[in-house]
């Protein structure tokens, strides 16, 4: 008798950890997803000398753009800008100055069309509307900037301020 009580006492315990546990997992697991949506967390990143992910895209001039191509002769920046951004207004209205001494080939990767149409006169710049890039860059503030190597390695990302970081950033790299 006193066996079938201490075993129903262990059973009801059992049970009530395993619930403690469910609703734990349950509130993490929403706590988790509230993280996520906050705008400029960024978990994982690419990492310098991780692979950098291919893609293929449609430009502003309606070229095929494939990284794999453009990696087999260049060195790659990648830039990702949005609209809704004034640093990126910036970068994107000054970005045929910005680039024209740079050695790489550029690939300006906006999140959303642009307002107005853009004339790019450098033919080492290329401009795609790819948000889905965002995702498969981890890229969650912009503008944001990847340097990548001909084996398709990246060098070097970050966080650009304005157009006169990008610029230091850019002389930079190119003379190393």
């Amino acid at each position: 008798m006193f066996i079938n009580f201490i075993i129903g006492i262990i059973a009801v315990v059992l049970l009530v950890e395993t619930y403690v546990i469910y609703s734990l997992i349950k509130l993490i697991k929403n706590f988790l997803t509230e993280i996520h949506s906050i705008k400029g967390i960024q978990f994982g990143t690419i990492a310098q000398g991780d692979l950098a992910p291919l893609f293929r895209a449609e430009d502003q001039n309606k070229s095929r753009i494939v990284l794999k191509d453009i990696l087999r002769n260049n060195e790659v920046t990648l830039l990702f800008l949005s609209n809704t951004c004034s640093q990126c207004q910036e970068v994107l209205k000054n970005s045929n100055e910005i680039f024209n001494d740079s050695t790489r080939y550029t690939i300006i990767i906006m999140q959303d069309q642009l307002k107005e149409e853009m004339f790019l006169n450098n033919e080492k710049i290329s401009l795609i509307v790819a948000p889905d890039l965002f995702k498969n860059y981890k890229v969650t503030k912009t503008p944001y900037l990847y340097f990548v190597d001909k084996n398709g390695l990246v060098n070097f990302s970050t966080e650009i301020s304005n157009s006169k970081h990008l610029k230091k950033l850019l002389l930079l790299e190119d003379a190393s």
